[in-house]
C-alpha cells in the first residue's frame, strides 16, 4: 500500500465556470468580521470612519461589504466566546456584548484579518497604540472610558477559523453576497480536509 501523501491539497474555488487556486487565502483571507460593542454603539459611525481612514493610512484599505445593527442574544454570545467558557471573566464578557445593540460588519481587503487586527489594537485599550481603535477608546473618544478590559469598543476575528465560526453565527446566507459564502465554505472545507488527512494542526 502506498503511503498517503502529506502534501496539502490545493483550495480551489469555482466562479463563472473557471477554477482558481486560493490556497493562500487560508492564512491571509480577503475577508474579516467585526462588530462595535454596545457600550460604544452610539459612536459606530465615527468608529467605521476611523477604520476606513486608519486602513488607508497604513496602505491596506479595508472596505465594508455588509453591515447591520443587531442585538446579540446570549446564546449567540456564548457560542461566539465559547473558547473562554471556563475563564472567570466569561459572564462579564457575555454581559458586555448583550447589554445593547451592536454594529456588525464584514470587511474585505488584502490579508483582511491581520490588517484589521492591526487597526483594532491590543485587547487592553491602555496597551493599544494611539492610532488604533482601542487606543482611541482609551482616550474616551468613543464614550466614557470604563476600567474593565472587555469595554474595548470593538471585536475582530483573529484567524480564519474564528472568521468561519463568527460569520455563521451572526450573518444569514441571504445577508451577504454568494461569492463571500463560496469563499467561506471553501476555507471551511479545506481546513476539514487538513484535519481528515492528518496533515497537522492548522490552527
Amino acid at each position: 500500500m502506498k503511503e498517503r501523501s502529506k502534501r496539502k491539497p490545493p483550495l480551489l474555488i469555482y466562479t463563472d465556470g473557471s477554477v482558481r487556486d486560493i490556497t493562500g487565502e487560508t492564512t491571509s483571507p480577503v475577508y474579516t468580521f467585526g462588530f462595535v460593542k454596545p457600550h460604544a454603539y452610539h459612536y459606530w459611525r465615527e468608529i467605521m470612519s476611523d477604520i476606513e481612514s486608519l486602513s488607508r493610512e497604513r496602505d491596506m484599505p479595508l472596505v465594508v461589504i455588509c453591515e447591520k445593527e443587531r442585538r446579540v442574544t446570549r446564546d449567540e454570545a456564548e457560542r461566539h466566546y465559547r473558547a473562554h467558557r471556563e475563564r472567570i471573566f466569561f459572564d462579564d464578557l457575555i454581559r458586555t456584548v448583550t447589554e445593547g445593540p451592536t454594529r456588525q460588519f464584514i470587511l474585505t481587503g488584502s490579508d483582511a484579518i491581520n490588517s484589521f487586527r492591526e487597526i483594532v489594537g491590543a485587547t487592553d485599550p491602555e496597551a493599544a497604540g494611539k492610532n488604533t481603535i482601542r487606543g482611541r477608546c482609551a482616550t474616551g473618544k468613543y464614550g466614557e472610558r470604563k476600567v474593565a478590559v472587555q469595554y474595548n469598543a470593538i471585536h475582530g476575528s483573529d484567524n480564519v477559523v474564528s472568521l468561519i465560526e463568527e460569520v455563521n453565527i451572526h450573518f444569514g446566507r441571504t445577508e451577504v453576497n454568494p461569492e463571500f459564502w463560496q469563499r467561506v465554505d471553501s476555507y471551511s472545507a479545506y481546513l476539514q480536509a487538513l484535519r481528515r488527512f492528518n496533515l497537522g494542526k492548522y490552527f
